[in-house]
């Protein structure tokens, strides 16, 4: 099932096929949820922890939990599929930005879709816009040139 086909709704076949995305071999029941870190018009961004073993340490990820019927109901289906894929292109082949989190896995269930992916502490630009504007010059030609950058890589 190649990415253009996938759907967002309750599916466990499409779980199983896009819940390994980096070969991590991580299970969805296996990552335990410790606090929310943010949330959003579609859900919520959570902090989780997995142990490969016991004789492995702990790595702690971020949890994107979004809801389907909000995706379905605000007609947005498009827009996630598209940051999914360009978290998947821009961190595919060994490739790295290094102000996008990192996607590791996708999970389905009967009411959200999950993105797992690296945590990156500091919050969304927008907010941090808004809590310390107005901006020194420097700061707003970086983060324009970053955003021009992605602009033109699409």
């Amino acid at each position: 099932m190649d990415e253009s086909s996938f759907e967002i709704k309750p599916d466990t076949e499409a779980s199983k096929e896009h819940g390994l995305v980096n070969d991590l071999g991580i299970d969805f029941p296996d990552l335990k949820s410790y606090k929310t870190l943010g949330a959003g018009a579609f859900g919520r961004v959570k902090l989780v922890e997995w142990q490969k073993s016991a004789k492995n340490p702990k790595e702690t990820f971020a949890l994107k939990c979004l809801s389907i019927d909000q995706i379905d109901s605000t007609g947005h289906k498009a827009s996630i599929l598209a940051e999914k894929r360009c978290m998947r292109e821009f961190n595919g082949d060994g490739k790295s930005m290094p102000f996008m989190p990192t996607l590791l896995a996708t999970f389905v269930d009967e009411s959200r879709l999950y993105m797992l992916m690296e945590v990156m502490l500091g919050g969304e630009l927008f907010t941090f816009i808004q809590n310390k504007a107005p901006l020194p010059d420097q700061w707003v030609k970086f983060y324009s040139a970053q955003v021009s950058l992605l602009n033109t890589l699409f």
